[in-house]
């Protein structure tokens, strides 16, 4: 998110580079309005996502303020007698962001150390990515969902600055190239070539790019993640483009103003203003009605976003140039800050909620807008000055006036302090969660198909920390075990037998509750997979049927991933077990973290309710145990956690298995 400056620091002007005249400064209004809406409906998204679900457009309103405004400035510069450098132009950008960026990964590397270490996995390769501008990519090849990373990484949101980043490379080389071009060509009036050719650019690059997000998120109407298709700067890229296309067709004063007697002067602006905040109104309902989890965001809602942002720019531009707007000092101060605001609310609310665990939800979200408002001004100040070129009305150097010494004062005060801290919580990192460890051994124990495995495992990679949270596999000792009943009944050592034995199919949740599940039932078939989601089920349970793995006892346990056609896919399951003579144990999950909470609960509702329709189900209800035992599960609140979540989670099976066969088959 780019900040433009000016006298006094405010950004409700776009003032040009060192190299521009006065005369071509051009004013627009409204600019950090439009700013401080994109950021409130972000930080929204992030801390209230029932109520804004489709805050993360905020994000494409200011890919379209940045490429408006870094085009303007490329655009201007050529017009002055200095012209365009890239290496000047590359080293102002990164003398802007880098300092900011920096100072958060201090910050948050060291508070991190307050939190749980599954926080810092891979934190190393995280931080390089977030410094070197390519969070977008590394997530991608680490398959991280947009959403619903069952530990989201610290700095995942850094993968906007990766996209602005690559516009800035990309985009100013070629506004350099066409402009030599132009010059040699049309020496006379080269610039009226320069924004045909650049106009003809940047359409041809937003419309590529939005083909190609098109094409990476096809599968989104299926549930399939569209995570990838969203973080790609490729198919991302058009919401930049579409700024730039905007700025190159009103890049002249000519082009701003509009012709009107002076009496229809104030009518005619207030019509401009007026189309400029209705269009920030649909932008509003956007937010509120638009999900990730759907197609419609990726095959119009982003695109309709950019086009009204680039609509309230271009109108709130003319109307300044028809009645002087004053320049409202809260909005500019707060427009100033938004991109240190949006660098540390995320890290920071990650933190704080789970130091605050316990406490009511509003509190987690007040105190991250007062610590990311408060860090977000210091390191405004100190970035401001050390990005400063030229020098003072005085004739001094920048950097050695007296804010500029006060910035690198409070610049290297803030290195001696937390890079101690930084450098411990990068070098005791974990290279893997202990969710992802304790799955992984899960899964080779299902694979190898012994509860000994994973205990040989664990022997083998000397992870302390996880045997002792797992421990020996918990024994659950049903109530009454001498009783024995025709559909089930216990071996000598304790193991529940299920006449026609068990099948489940299910996600991490039920891999994570595994070996617990095998020590304690026989005759049991388990196919559990990480990620897996209702709609990845079916495939799954038709190969069970076709390889002869259907047992009469079925439980299925797919609700934590969901998508948008489980309710059908799951019947689509329920409508061929019919026939089959089977009992169906169906398992509700649990999710309190996530944007996708909501829709957990809504289909574990949809569950309870399926009995009804089918007398051969019942319900395994975890779900509603595990809400009200949340200390059971891991940081996520999805996962179980230890050996006692697992003697729950089996516990509450077997009980739904018990009941069950007082039903009849299918």
């Amino acid at each position: 998110m780019l900040k433009t400056e000016g006298k006094k620091g405010l950004s409700g002007r776009f003032f040009l580079p060192a190299a521009a005249s006065d005369s071509n400064r051009i004013k627009i209004p409204g600019l950090d309005l439009l700013r401080c809406f994109a950021c409130v409906i972000v930080l929204g998204y992030h801390l209230m996502p029932t109520f804004l679900p489709g805050g993360f457009i905020g994000v494409d309103i200011f890919f379209v303020l940045s490429g408006y405004l870094i085009t303007l400035s490329l655009l201007q510069s050529a017009r002055s007698s200095r012209g365009v450098h890239l290496a000047t132009f590359y080293a102002d950008r990164l003398r802007r962001l880098l300092p900011e960026v920096f100072l958060m990964l201090l910050v948050v590397l060291s508070a991190s150390l307050l939190i749980s270490p599954d926080f810092r996995a891979n934190i190393l390769k995280q931080s390089a990515a977030s410094a070197g501008f390519i969070t977008n990519y590394f997530e991608i090849l680490g398959g991280q969902s947009y959403e619903e990373a069952q530990l989201p990484h610290l700095f995942v949101h850094t993968w906007t600055l990766a996209v602005e980043m690559h516009f800035y490379i990309i985009w100013a080389a070629i506004v350099v190239f066409v402009i030599r071009w132009a010059r040699r060509s049309q020496p006379g009036s080269y610039m009226r070539l320069v924004r045909t050719v650049l106009s003809c650019s940047a359409l041809f690059l937003a419309g590529t790019s939005w083909l190609l997000m098109q094409v990476e998120t096809a599968g989104a109407a299926a549930g399939i993640d569209p995570s990838p298709g969203y973080f790609a700067t490729h198919s991302h890229f058009f919401s930049v483009m579409l700024g730039a296309l905007v700025c190159v067709r009103m890049n002249t004063a000519a082009k701003h103003k509009i012709n009107v007697p002076q009496k229809y002067a104030k009518p005619v602006c207030f019509a401009l203003v007026a189309v400029s905040v209705l269009c920030v109104a649909v932008m509003a309902f956007l937010s509120v009605k638009l999900r990730f989890a759907s197609a419609a965001p990726f095959r119009w809602g982003l695109l309709a976003t950019s086009v009204l942002t680039c609509v309230a720019i271009s109108f709130m531009q003319k109307a300044g140039t028809l009645v002087p707007f004053r320049v409202i000092r809260p909005a500019a101060w707060l427009g100033n800050r938004t991109f240190g605001i949006y660098l540390f609310h995320w890290p920071v609310f990650i933190i704080l909620s789970r130091l605050c665990r316990g406490l009511p939800f509003w509190f987690d979200q007040s105190a991250t807008i007062v610590w990311s408002v408060v860090l977000a001004d210091v390191s405004y100040r100190i970035a401001s000055a050390i990005s400063r070129r030229g020098k003072t009305p005085s004739g001094k150097s920048a950097l050695r006036s007296p804010g500029g010494k006060r910035a690198l004062t409070a610049l290297l005060a803030a290195v001696v302090l937390l890079a101690p801290l930084s450098g411990i919580a990068l070098f005791t990192a974990p290279d893997f969660t202990e969710l992802e460890t304790v799955l992984t051994l899960e899964r080779r124990a299902t694979e190898n198909g012994t509860i000994d495995a994973i205990y040989g495992t664990l022997s083998a990679l000397d992870s302390s920390a996880v045997l002792a949270d797992t421990g020996a596999v918990s024994v659950f000792v049903p109530q009454n075990p001498n009783k024995t009943a025709p559909d089930y009944y216990w071996t000598d050592d304790g193991r529940i037998v299920f006449n026609g034995g068990v099948t489940m199919l299910g996600d991490s949740v039920m891999l994570g509750a595994s070996t617990a599940v095998r020590s304690q039932i026989d005759d049991i078939y388990i196919d559990a997979k990480i990620s897996r989601s209702m709609r990845g089920g079916i495939e799954v349970y038709r190969e069970i049927v076709r390889t002869g793995l259907l047992k009469k006892n079925v439980v299925i346990g797919l609700s934590t991933n969901y998508n948008n056609d489980a309710e059908e896919s799951l019947d689509e399951i329920l409508q061929s077990l019919i026939g089959q003579k089977c009992h169906v144990v169906l398992v509700t999950g649990f999710g309190s973290s996530g944007t996708m909470a909501e829709q957990i609960d809504d289909f574990a509702e949809y569950l309870r309710a399926i009995p009804e329709q089918y007398p051969f189900i019942t319900i395994a209800d975890w779900g509603d145990f595990a809400s009200k035992h949340k200390e059971l599960l891991y940081a996520d609140n999805i996962h179980l956690r230890n050996a006692k979540a697992r003697e729950e989670y089996t516990r509450i099976l077997i009980e739904a298995l018990q009941a069950v066969q007082n039903l009849p088959l299918s």
